[in-house]
């Protein structure tokens, strides 16, 4: 546990124990052409989630939305098409939420609308062409 001073950064987090009051426990600065995050302390993990997708997104990387165990990533095949792949990283059938444009299932040909549920069987893909 840090008990930081922020002189200019933003704070993100601090401390409501009554000795602590006024000290920051998470920053952010901008620092170069970026920012700089500062934990000074132990958080739980969806506040270390949080922080970290912050600093992804000031970084300039998009995130998809989706985790584990499902995990998209995106490519472009030689037509210039965007393609979507859906990967199960699980032994069980997951369903997720299909948040691109109208697409089509690669492997089947299927059509796959905006916002439909995928059905992914246990470690396995769907690709979608857009």
């Amino acid at each position: 546990m840090e008990l930081l001073k922020p002189e200019g950064a933003e704070v993100l987090a601090e401390y409501e124990h009554y000795n602590w009051k006024g000290y920051a426990a998470i920053t952010r600065n901008q620092y170069g052409k970026g920012m700089a995050y500062y934990l000074g302390c132990m958080t739980d993990n969806a506040t270390l989630q949080n922080v970290i997708k912050a600093a992804l997104g000031d970084a300039g990387v998009k995130l998809s939305g989706y985790g584990y165990p499902v995990i998209v990533r995106e490519g472009t095949n030689d037509l210039g098409k965007t393609v979507w792949y859906f990967l199960n990283y699980s032994a069980k059938e997951q369903s997720v939420a299909y948040k691109y444009s109208d697409g089509e299932d690669v492997l089947t040909g299927e059509t796959i609308k905006a916002e439909s549920q995928l059905i992914i069987p246990a470690w396995d893909v769907w690709i979608v062409e857009v």
